[in-house]
């Protein structure tokens, strides 16, 4: 099948458009599934879709189906593996301290795809794509600086850090992706449409069967949850195997450092979705003087079923979560909730204890808890908590209610654990006390940061604070009186 030199560009560019549509679709399942629950979504719910558009090509051309080789084999599970590894990868450089770092050197993609493309295939490179892949890279990395103050000192210094190689780690999964399915679509006969087909069906397959069975060994809770959200999954599923079959024909056609260089044409699609489809939402963020993603609480006081069509309409809100909305006893109301809403639904004073998380696992969630160590019974219970939350993909942050700085070391110990995934409710000193009166002082940077201490609570205490405030402790009877 002869095709026209430029399709491959139109390719790119359908694959650009309907990834960034995908994108737009998996927001709230983030949200609600995380980002390796949401990712499986892309694969599972993708494969249907991948496996209808093979038979069709093969219906429509009355082409056979090639015969997989073990070339193919070899090249189409690198491509599936190595998109999973860079995925893996990310999300531990963005749990990292200096994340920032981690992200930015993620996005030398495209710099890999060209050097591997021409060692492994023997894609060539000529000037004119070297030059478009080094501004390409360099404009990606200044857009999301890891120091806007000088992003490009701050991408030398810490070239040797571990967020680094972590990023750098996740460029090459992505890039060893790009040309593993590149060199799939090459080692298959056929015409570019079938052999891309044939490639992107068996690697959604690849990609399902082994994060899906990841999953289901690690946490069981979001492949279920992954089901129970087949309605809108169903959506970000096809567009996602819509973007993947531009991909995969592109690649059949041109280098993959040409396809992905032309591929950041996403990023005005991107743009351009984000001011005009929310266009309504954006702004009414902004009159409520904040362009952060907010969260409610309901405090309880929603009575289930009767307030159900209330907390749907929260849903066009685009929360983070909404905490607690129905009575601190209400197990099974929450568990239907958190089924019914595409927003996450946190639990607050409903998790008294790790017999209380276990309860809300075996219900099917929710899967958002707030901790506060002081409620729970000490930091032996969050452990236990903890643990639960691990198994059954529950995420976490720390609550807090008004405590000086020795009172609020177990919540940030606490909140420094990898499943503590939102945003805590720690505050600085000067906050509750003012400045230079708490007995341990607690800051924050201006970025929201607190540091974890790597000490025993003893040194961290200010000489002299711990015995000014029992006195005055001592004395509040007295001046009552």
């Amino acid at each position: 099948m002869e095709s026209p030199g430029w399709l491959w560009i139109a390719l790119t560019i359908w694959a650009a458009f309907a990834q960034t549509l995908r994108n737009t679709a998996q927001r709230s399942l983030t949200a609600s599934l995380g980002t390796l629950g949401a990712t499986l979504v892309r694969f599972l719910y993708g494969l249907p879709f991948a496996l209808a558009w093979l038979a069709c090509v093969h219906l429509w051309r009355a082409e056979p189906l090639p015969a997989a080789g073990w070339a193919f084999l070899g090249w189409v599970t690198l491509g599936a593996v190595a998109q999973i590894a860079g995925t893996a990868f990310l999300l531990l450089a963005m749990e990292a301290r200096s994340f920032a770092l981690g992200v930015a050197y993620s996005k030398t993609e495209l710099l890999q795809i060209a050097v591997f493309g021409l060692a492994f295939l023997g894609d060539p490179v000529s000037a004119p794509v070297a030059l478009a892949v080094v501004l390409g890279t360099l404009g990606v990395l200044l857009l999301s600086p890891a120091d806007p103050a000088r992003p490009l000192a701050a991408l030398v210094t810490g070239l040797a850090s571990r967020p680094a190689l972590l990023g750098l780690a996740s460029g090459a999964g992505f890039a060893f992706a790009a040309v593993g399915y590149r060199g799939a679509a090459l080692a298959l006969d056929g015409s570019f449409l079938m052999r891309a087909a044939a490639a992107l069906a068996a690697a959604q397959l690849i990609q399902t069967l082994l994060l899906g069975g990841w999953l289901l060994w690690k946490t069981p809770a979001v492949v279920g949850a992954t089901l129970r959200l087949w309605r809108p999954s169903l959506f970000a599923g096809f567009m996602g195997a819509a973007a993947s079959a531009g991909w995969f024909s592109a690649f059949a056609l041109q280098a993959a450092a040409h396809v992905r260089t032309l591929g950041l044409v996403e990023l005005v699609f991107s743009y351009a979705v984000s001011r005009k489809l929310f266009r309504e939402r954006l702004s009414r963020r902004e009159l409520a003087g904040t362009g952060l993603p907010l969260t409610v609480d309901g405090n309880g006081a929603f009575e289930w079923p009767e307030h159900e069509p209330a907390l749907r309409a929260m849903d066009d809100a685009e929360l983070l979560y909404i905490e607690q909305p129905l009575h601190p006893d209400e197990l099974v109301g929450h568990a239907r909730l958190a089924e019914r809403l595409h927003t996450p639904v946190c639990l607050d004073e409903t998790l008294r204890d790790a017999r209380a998380a276990r309860q809300v696992l075996e219900l099917g969630g929710p899967l958002v808890w707030n901790v506060k160590v002081h409620r729970v019974g000490g930091l032996s219970e969050v452990v236990r908590i903890v643990d639960l939350a691990r198994e059954g993909g529950a995420r976490l942050w720390a609550g807090t209610m008004p405590e000086s700085g020795l009172g609020s070391q177990a919540a940030l110990a606490a909140a420094s654990l990898p499943e503590f995934v939102f945003p805590s409710d720690l505050e600085p000193s000067s906050r509750w006390f003012g400045p230079g009166r708490d007995v341990i002082e607690l800051t924050m940077s201006g970025g929201g940061r607190m540091s974890v201490p790597r000490q025993p609570i003893e040194r961290l205490l200010v000489p002299g604070r711990l015995g000014e405030a029992s006195t005055l402790l001592l004395d509040l009877p007295a001046r009552a009186r």
